[in-house]
Formats: C-alpha cells, sequence, structure tokens
C-alpha cells in the first residue's frame, strides 16, 4: 500500500514540475473541444420546437428542413477552413500565444452573434455569420 502512495506522490510531483508542458496541452486540446462542442449544440438547438418556430422553418420531417439544417451545421466548417488556412500568418505575426488568443475571441464573438441572432429576426442570415465567424475561430485554434 506504502508503494501506490509513493507513485501517487511522484505524479503530482511530475504535474508540478512540468505544469506548464500540461497548461499548454490542455491549452491545445480546446480547439477539438471547441469543433466538438459547437457541432453537438447547434444539433441540439436544431431540434427544439422554439427554434424551428422562431425561425418558421416548417416541418421538421421535409427534405427542405433537412438540408437547411444540414447547412446550418456545416457552414462551421467553411469558417474552420479559413481559419485553419490563416494559422500560419497569424502565429509567425503576433506568435502562437496571441494568435490563441486572438482565436479564443473570434470563438466567442461568432458564438455570442449567434447566441443573439434570434431576437427581433427571423433571418438565417445572422446565424450563418455567426458560425463562419466562430469557425474561423475553431479552425484557427486547432491548427495553432
Amino acid at each position: 500500500m506504502a508503494g501506490s502512495k509513493s507513485k501517487v506522490g511522484g505524479v503530482f510531483a511530475d504535474i508540478k514540475t512540468y505544469r506548464r508542458s500540461y497548461l499548454l496541452t490542455a491549452v491545445a486540446s480546446f480547439g477539438g473541444m471547441l469543433f466538438g462542442w459547437d457541432t453537438g449544440l447547434i444539433g441540439g438547438v436544431l431540434s427544439m420546437t422554439a427554434f424551428q418556430k422562431s425561425f418558421n422553418l416548417g416541418n421538421s420531417k421535409s427534405a427542405a428542413y433537412a438540408n437547411l439544417s444540414g447547412n446550418i451545421v456545416s457552414v462551421l466548417q467553411a469558417g474552420c477552413f479559413f481559419g485553419a488556412m490563416s494559422s500560419f500568418y497569424l502565429s509567425d505575426k503576433l506568435g502562437r500565444k496571441r494568435a490563441l488568443i486572438l482565436a479564443d475571441i473570434i470563438f466567442l464573438i461568432g458564438s455570442v452573434i449567434q447566441t443573439t441572432c434570434g431576437i427581433n429576426t427571423t433571418s438565417l442570415g445572422q446565424l450563418y455569420a455567426g458560425r463562419v465567424i466562430g469557425g474561423f475561430g475553431v479552425g484557427l485554434i486547432s491548427a495553432v
């Protein structure tokens, strides 16, 4: 039993010694986490009846609704493409730390735009714009 206690102490000592490496690994993994979180979240939002009524989407079993929801989900990937493409330039000019912070800010701006898209409008344009902007941030943070 004493051997297992010393192993746990060794793990914590290792974490303390290499804390910056562990922190960097955690921060770097957020790119994949943001992509999965955003994709899962929009899938849940699209199935909500309040969302469908707010944007007059009609029958959720129709082919038109399936195409529209597929477009809403996949437009994030368009932003991811351009974010990943710009990652080399931005990380070279700003440095990786500042590029990661910028990517987080861009993602948050896109999230706010998506969150407020149902206020006083039934247009999906703001939702598309927010998804592209958020996708840019996700692609940038994933590639940096």
